[in-house]
């Protein structure tokens, strides 16, 4: 991922990066899980007026918290699980069409919390039924 920063015109700029946040951009790079990021774009709409969307994704690094694994499941049944993670401050995420995938699952966004040197993301795993 890249950023920009720069001074186009008046009352259009855009800040730089903080230090911090570039030094946990080089860690992440170092040390994060791979992840793919799927941006759902809106292309049209179907016979009954539900919305149609295609996917764009893209590769990206992340430092993935998991919750404990509950081994007492009873067989069968399908465990919902949560994860947190912290991405780049400029990470391209948002909470209503974004979907990330993190060790084969789908995950879809349910918070994001921005700060000056990362980006918290809480996610919850996505099951299609059907």
């Amino acid at each position: 991922m890249s950023y920009q920063y720069g001074q186009y015109s008046t009352g259009f700029d855009l800040m730089r990066p903080s230090y911090q946040a570039l030094v946990f951009e080089e860690t992440v790079q170092l040390w994060g899980e791979e992840v793919t990021i799927f941006t759902l774009k809106p292309v049209g709409s179907d016979n009954y007026g539900h919305t149609i969307y295609s996917e764009e994704s893209m590769t990206a690094k992340a430092f993935i918290s998991r919750e404990p694994r509950d081994t007492r499941g009873k067989p069968g049944e399908l465990k919902l699980g949560e994860v947190e993670a912290l991405f780049v401050e400029w990470a391209p995420l948002d909470e209503l069409l974004t979907r990330v995938e993190v060790d084969g699952k789908r995950y879809r966004v349910i918070g994001v919390d921005r700060n000056t040197v990362y980006t918290r993301v809480l996610l919850t795993r996505e099951v299609e039924i059907g």
